[in-house]
């Protein structure tokens, strides 16, 4: 830790000079002379006079918690002029970061002077040394500027901002140095947990990914550092360039589960603000307990999360793997000035969220929430200036959008643009929108409405841009497919059983790869519309890689509500992944006292003798067809329940049960208008009824369709329950495919 304190000095106030009123008067003749900083004289004079001033880096005393100097240029200031005065200064220092150099200097030589009167009246005051560090930063004096955040540490360590930003410092300080002349003031400041983070990101960047996990390894062990989420964060980038993915979700949740207070909390939310929301933002900072800060980054992930049921929420790792990218290709650390802005007329409106990246172009931005653009255009030309445009397309869960980026003389600080003019870019864009075109064969009197027009098109892309994030899957992946269907029974109680039939198509590649047997992770979860998980399972399966049906059943027994289901399948060994997430309502069987029937179970087959592979209900045994396609060799099973049939007088029930197949599409392939030259005529559809007595109000029902004469399609099976009791119906029905 910095510290500043007095020694020999036996007045109960301390002083930042040494005493003596000539050397107080000398130093203020210098500073009205001289072209000093506040922080020169400061430093001049802790070397100037080794006798009375005491340095010590490595802890903070009581000497830290006083002011530097008990009066200032005119005597002493209250709290009202200071607040005023380090308000005039902060407002001086931050206008000055968005205009022209010499603008610029003017601006931070000015709020240099009023940081100064603070320091001299009384550097406790509020958050004024860190405020002033923060000048230093944008000065490019990053050493000098860590070195004040330290002390504003000592001063006050409650203060949260000072703490997460010490991190920000050194990493504007790694980036802005030369690797070697980074590296060896780092080592000077060895004794500071923070600067060794730095180093292990110094090393990180370099590719010297080794030494980098060393240091990481080190510092997790180390309670001296002000937070350990920094390190977990890096081991995760780690973990991406290191070839290591599946180790990024291990590193990430154990940093979540680190979070000791705002500080921790904050820290984490320096790697979700990319991809957040200004919705999330609001909640983020309403959380008032730990317990609520993780939950908040729990939900953040869950929402974003393309397969639940999975071990490894994939979109972290995805996450994590752009933020690399985009240090690779994207970072930019500097200001956002108005004359480098392409939006000279302001169509574009930002949303909050958009204004916490520090650390990247918008190019960045759009990357690390949408990953790689499905098409780019780069346009060449003597005249033409620096650009590249995006084109995303639509998907099920976000719009189309086009984004342009232009360059204006500063180096990789890709802005984006709310229109485009020249020529040639029109014309290497024309497949993307008409409007390009018209603007491109415009004539003057058409083209600002044209222009007006394109500004509103790409400012609805970039408020889609930085409202939304989407995942996307790595190049390596392929897709696993998977077939199933859902099904829901009457349970015991109140509750209901709801069961889910998976089947996948094995690739080839993947059985040569597995040997002998195919070992497929898979599973599911089941989530309240909150994202409360119900119930989850995920369990391995070994199967011959012989075998033509793979296949698993999973049942939960769960309250009749609206659910979100996510079901997974991963075949070890291999890039392939398997993944779907729908929503369900579970139906209310219990409290419903009239005629009602279960959902339709198609199966393979359907048996009253005891099978392992089997499912049973009730004595009977099912092996479900998760496809729900058959051939029309093989019978049709179908399985469902019926409840609440009515007892009559007697004690027994009467119903009828009426089956009905009827062709929604038929399969017009060869094979199968092959039939009809040899004089048959496959049939559309077919009708069975069967008349049922029973003693209870429930009955498990089952049977066999013959639907080898039927034409190959798509087809309706409607199930038609009528109860002759009381003249109740109920129905229920499925598509399924005869082949």
């Amino acid at each position: 830790m910095f510290r500043i304190g007095i020694s020999h000095i036996n007045s109960p106030q301390e002083r930042f000079f040494a005493p003596g009123a000539e050397f107080l008067l000398v130093c203020i003749l210098l500073m009205t002379i001289l072209p000093v900083t506040t922080f020169d004289l400061l430093h001049g004079c802790l070397h100037a006079a080794p006798n009375d001033i005491l340095i010590n880096h490595d802890a903070a005393s009581d000497e830290a918690t006083q002011p530097l100097s008990g009066h200032g240029f005119n005597g002493a200031e209250d709290s009202t002029s200071l607040r005023q005065i380090l308000d005039k200064a902060v407002k001086l220092r931050e206008s000055g970061k968005h205009k022209a150099l010499l603008l610029r200097k003017l601006d931070w030589d000015r709020s240099e002077k009023y940081f100064g009167r603070i320091l001299e009246s009384d550097s406790t005051f509020d958050d004024v040394v860190f405020q002033y560090a923060v000048l230093l930063r944008y000065r490019e004096r990053y050493e000098d500027a860590i070195d004040l955040v330290y002390r504003q540490i000592a001063i006050k360590p409650n203060l949260v901002e000072p703490r997460v930003e010490i991190f920000r410092f050194f990493r504007h300080l790694i980036n802005a140095r030369k690797y070697k002349q980074a590296l060896s003031w780092l080592k000077k400041r060895s004794s500071q947990s923070e600067a060794n983070y730095a180093m292990g990101e110094l090393y990180r960047k370099q590719g010297k990914y080794k030494l980098a996990a060393e240091t990481f390894q080190k510092l997790l062990s180390d309670d001296q550092i002000l937070s350990k989420i920094p390190v977990y964060s890096s081991f995760c980038r780690l973990c991406i360039a290191t070839d290591q993915p599946r180790l990024v979700s291990a590193y990430y949740w154990k940093s979540i589960a680190e979070i000791r207070n705002y500080v921790d909390a904050t820290l984490v939310f320096e790697d979700l603000k990319y991809i957040a929301s200004d919705d999330e933002l609001r909640k983020f900072l309403s959380q008032q307990t730990v317990s609520g800060l993780q939950s908040f980054v729990s939900d953040f992930w869950s929402r974003r999360n393309p397969i639940p049921a999975a071990r490894v929420n994939p979109r972290i790792v995805e996450h994590f793997n752009r933020i690399v990218y985009a240090e690779k290709y994207y970072e930019y650390y500097g200001f956002r000035t108005a004359f480098t802005n392409p939006d000279r007329l302001g169509y574009f409106k930002f949303n909050k969220i958009y204004a916490l990246n520090r650390e990247f172009n918008d190019k960045g931005v759009i990357y690390i929430r949408h990953g790689k653009p499905d098409d780019r255009v780069v346009s060449f030309g003597d005249e033409v200036p620096s650009n590249e445009s995006w084109l995303y397309f639509e998907t099920n869960h976000s719009p189309r959008m086009i984004f342009h980026f232009t360059l204006f003389n500063t180096p990789n600080f890709w802005r984006v643009t709310p229109i485009i003019e020249d020529p040639v870019m029109l014309e290497d864009r024309l497949g993307w929108d008409e409007i390009y075109f018209r603007m491109l064969n415009s004539q003057n009197v058409e083209q600002l409405s044209i222009r007006q027009e394109m500004a509103l098109k790409n400012q609805k892309s970039l408020l889609d841009g930085l409202n939304r994030d989407r995942h996307t899957w790595s190049k390596d992946t392929r897709p696993l497919e998977m077939s199933f269907y859902t099904a829901s029974f009457k349970g015991d109680s109140v509750d209901t059983i709801f069961e889910i039939y998976q089947g996948f198509d094995i690739p080839g590649s993947a059985k040569a790869r597995s040997g002998e047997i195919v070992d497929l992770e898979n599973g599911y979860t089941i989530q309240h519309y909150d994202l409360t998980l119900v119930d989850s399972l995920l369990r391995r399966n070994h199967y011959n890689d012989q075998v033509d049906d793979y296949s698993d059943t999973f049942r939960s027994s769960v309250d009749p509500d609206s659910y979100v289901v996510s079901l997974y399948a991963h075949i070890f060994e291999s890039d392939y992944i398997g993944g779907y997430k729908f929503r369900i309502i579970i139906p209310d069987y219990a409290s419903n006292d009239s005629l009602n029937i279960s959902d339709l179970q198609l199966a393979f087959d359907i048996s009253t003798s005891i099978s392992d592979y089997y499912d049973e209900k009730q004595g009977i045994y099912i092996y479900p067809n998760p496809k729900l396609a058959f051939e029309r060799e093989t019978p049709v099973y179908v399985y469902f329940e019926i409840y609440n049939l009515h007892i009559d007088e007697d004690g027994n029930t009467q119903f009828l049960i009426e089956y009905n197949l009827t062709l929604l599409k038929a399969d017009e392939s060869f094979f199968s208008s092959i039939l009809n030259v040899f004089g048959k005529d496959p049939k559309t559809s077919i009708t069975t009824s069967i008349q049922r007595e029973g003693e209870t109000e429930r009955s498990n029902e089952y049977i066999a369709l013959d639907v080898s004469n039927m034409a190959k399609g798509f087809y309706k099976l409607s199930v038609t329950v009528r109860d002759r009791n009381n003249a109740s119906s109920v129905a229920k029905e499925r598509v399924i495919k005869i082949y």
